[in-house]
């Protein structure tokens, strides 16, 4: 039985959710194939995240490290398996990021999750401006984030 989205089909529905957990995402792996994939797209050639014998050597690494901004471009995927927009319904434009940091590597072989709140909504003379806040953790680490940062997508209705 699949999981029920969190509907978020009106301005309305937003401000629900204003300061609260909108989710956790489920668990998902941080593969070699995934970072090696994802640094091919984006043209990086640096070493930590393809050479799997020289990282390994390497005492602080261990395995090949994910790149800092490969967890920001899983964002749309998480977010839309937990939620709904209708876009029949909204319009929304990406409208930056804010305060994106690193904590903590991310390895090959890692299993990660994403917590997701609203933290404001700012009122706009069309619609509104979400400030989500994003935090990934790695499962089975310490209880601090690796990585946090909010990300701002501005909604007006149809």
């Amino acid at each position: 039985m699949s999981e029920e989205k969190i509907n978020l089909n009106s301005i309305e529905a937003f401000r629900a959710y204003e300061g609260k957990l909108l989710f956790t995402s489920n668990h998902f792996d941080m593969t070699s194939e995934a970072i090696k994939g994802f640094c091919t797209s984006v043209g990086n050639n640096e070493w930590i995240h393809w050479d799997d014998d020289r990282c390994a050597e390497t005492p602080h690494l261990g395995a090949i490290v994910m790149p800092s901004f490969m967890a920001p471009s899983l964002l749309s995927q998480l977010f839309f398996e937990k939620a709904e927009v209708d876009w029949n319904k909204l319009g929304g434009l990406f409208r930056g990021v804010d305060n994106y940091r690193l904590h903590a590597p991310v390895r090959a072989g890692d299993k990660l999750y994403l917590k997701m709140n609203i933290e404001k909504i700012e009122e706009k003379r069309k619609g509104i401006a979400v400030h989500y806040g994003l935090e990934y953790f790695v499962v089975g680490r310490d209880e601090k984030p690796c990585q946090t940062g909010t990300f701002i997508i501005r909604y007006w209705e149809l």
